[in-house]
């Protein structure tokens, strides 16, 4: 599903050699839809601070809002026609699979017990270990960097995800801010009150 795609890239936890403690960003990404087979392409705003902080904001065709702190996620889709009910869904942070991906970049770019590296030249491929790979519904990422530039997350040119069935998803950030200043607030999501609640999050 759309909302795991995109926001996948930016919900790593901070690694000091590789990712900053906390960013703000734009994001695009950019997916084949399993309807039309047409490319799609969706863009937002980003925010994200170590541990487990995010809050994603997206916009086009098929908006949502993604915010998730240590203790809940919210999965917040407004109403398609105005009038209608919007939907959200609520859970326990460590229920939340987004949550859970949180760690998967843990070790940059270094083997370890959720994925293997491979370089070759400007792309690293991260190899999600087959015991793993049902759980986070990937089974590589590709990291393509700029060229000739030092291998940390704010040089990152794209990334690329391949899911199980083959499907690609492209994710872009640029006008990266590194280490603003967030107030607890953007980490907590006030539901609107027409909207139907529910307690599962759809991945």
């Amino acid at each position: 599903m759309r909302v795991f795609l995109f926001m996948i890239f930016c919900t790593f936890v901070a690694h000091a050699s590789f990712m900053p403690k906390a960013f703000e960003a734009q994001i695009t990404q950019k997916y084949l839809s399993s309807l039309s087979g047409k490319e799609r392409e969706n863009s937002g705003n980003l925010k994200y601070q170590s541990p487990n902080l995010l809050h994603l904001n997206m916009e086009g065709k098929n908006p949502f809002i993604l915010v998730i702190n240590s203790d809940r996620s919210w999965y917040y889709v407004p109403p398609f026609i105005e009038g209608e009910r919007g939907e959200v869904t609520i859970e326990e942070s460590k229920e939340s699979l987004p949550f859970q991906f949180l760690n998967i970049l843990v070790h940059g770019l270094k083997n370890n017990d959720l994925y293997s590296v491979e370089g070759k030249g400007e792309e690293y491929f991260l190899k999600i270990q087959s015991s793993k790979q049902k759980t986070f519904g990937l089974s590589q990422i590709t990291l393509k960097f700029n060229k000739d530039s030092e291998k940390v997350f704010k040089n990152i040119l794209s990334m690329e995800l391949l899911h199980l069935d083959k499907r690609k998803v492209e994710i872009r950030l640029s006008n990266i801010k590194d280490q603003p200043k967030f107030s607890s607030d953007e980490f907590v999501f006030k539901v609107p009150g027409n909207t139907n609640i529910n307690g599962k999050m759809k991945i």
